[in-house]
């Protein structure tokens, strides 16, 4: 396996090969291949878990990285992961809440480009994430997410276990099951364009692993490989 950004820290996996293997290929698709919207900008990391993609922004030159997460022993991690690789602590902010909520607290003059790395597929309720990431003025928006294979423009309705890596508990009705939506790319695409994210661009997952010895054995490269699962960067037309 060739060297690759995640390699220098295990704390992100945790001596789980497949997943530090995935954490690098990812990063060449997330981060590598939008150093420019990430080198001097304030990042907004929606579902940030452990702060893996917020350090990875960081890393890259962001200035400034906030991120959004609901369980709070994983902004414990963050917190103490980015303590123990020294960032200045002037250069981000971890909080817990829940996403819905905290994104309305976020200072636009700290969003220059939005992260949605595995999040909109745990929810339904895309009209209201995209709502309150437009509000936020960000100029670019990176989403990595699952998506539905079916070539129409529909949601695949999916009901999810309540899980520490998988959705919230409902908060209302304490429910340990929740009904979570994967668009297909032509319904993400309907959903970008409605709040005028455009310039859609899908980085190459097939054309990337074409030849990868494990792509079929590491699942979460299998789905890449075979579209299950997409990363696109698009641009806010409303920003100049």
């Amino acid at each position: 396996m060739n060297p690759g950004f995640f390699d220098n820290y295990p704390m992100f996996y945790r001596d789980q090969i497949d997943i530090q293997r995935r954490l690098n290929v990812r990063h060449h698709a997330i981060i590598e291949t939008n150093a420019q919207i990430i080198k001097d900008k304030n990042v907004v990391d929606i579902a940030s878990n452990d702060g893996r993609w917020s350090f990875a922004a960081y890393k890259a030159g962001a200035q400034y990285v906030t991120g959004i997460e609901g369980r709070s022993d994983f902004v414990d991690m963050a917190r103490t992961n980015f303590a123990a690789l020294n960032v200045p602590i002037e250069n981000y902010r971890f909080v817990v809440g829940d996403v819905f909520d905290t994104l309305r607290w976020v200072d636009p003059e700290k969003c220059d480009t939005v992260f949605c790395l595995g999040f909109l597929y745990h929810t339904l309720r895309f009209d209201e994430l995209l709502t309150q990431i437009k509000l936020l003025k960000p100029r670019y928006l990176i989403i990595d997410t699952k998506v539905s294979p079916s070539q129409n423009c529909v949601v695949e309705v999916i009901v999810e276990e309540t899980t520490p890596m998988n959705t919230l508990e409902d908060r209302v009705f304490h429910r340990t099951k929740v009904a979570v939506g994967w668009p297909s790319v032509p319904a993400l695409i309907t959903l970008l364009n409605n709040y005028n994210f455009v310039d859609h661009q899908f980085f190459p997952w097939s054309q990337y692993l074409a030849g990868a010895p494990d792509v079929n054995s590491v699942h979460q490269l299998k789905i890449y490989n075979n579209g299950s699962r997409v990363t696109v960067v698009c641009r806010n037309a409303d920003v100049p």
